[in-house]
């Protein structure tokens, strides 16, 4: 717990979000989740994680980042060639994405197993905001729904 009042509570819990970066660097740099009951609940940038998981459980409103890869890989793609990035730095950008950001799967199955009611996505810069809305909707099972 990192705050209480008479109204509002706040749970932290350190993601995965940097799990790529050497050790040393992950001594300094940390990534949080929180949990905001105000009776409901939130989230941050991470990837697919069971702290989260435990963190959002049964949340009225689990708040996700969310990234498409395909866009992602462009962007990072043109990027390299703005800034004359070496093969090795874009490849790495791009294992970042990958590896430390969800995908529309990674959101519908983290709020369907944190049994959530409902998900806000953002982090994301969607061509059409409604496919990734069906995207997460294919992998979440709104269980609180209904």
């Amino acid at each position: 717990m990192v705050f209480q009042d008479d109204k509002v509570r706040v749970i932290a819990a350190e993601n995965s979000h940097y799990a790529l970066m050497p050790a040393d660097l992950r001594k300094r740099m940390k990534s949080y989740s929180y949990r905001i009951e105000t009776p409901r609940g939130f989230t941050g940038d991470t990837r697919p994680s069971d702290a989260v998981i435990r963190l959002a459980r049964h949340a009225d409103v689990l708040v996700l980042e969310v990234e498409d890869l395909g866009e992602a890989e462009k962007g990072a793609s043109d990027l390299g060639q703005q800034n004359h990035w070496s093969p090795e730095c874009s490849s790495a950008l791009m294992e970042h994405m990958r590896q430390e950001h969800l995908d529309l799967r990674d959101v519908g199955e983290m709020a369907t197993k944190a049994e959530v009611g409902s998900v806000i996505l953002y982090h994301y810069n969607a061509v059409d905001p409604s496919s990734f809305v069906g995207g997460v909707r294919k992998y979440f099972c709104n269980c609180l729904a209904g």
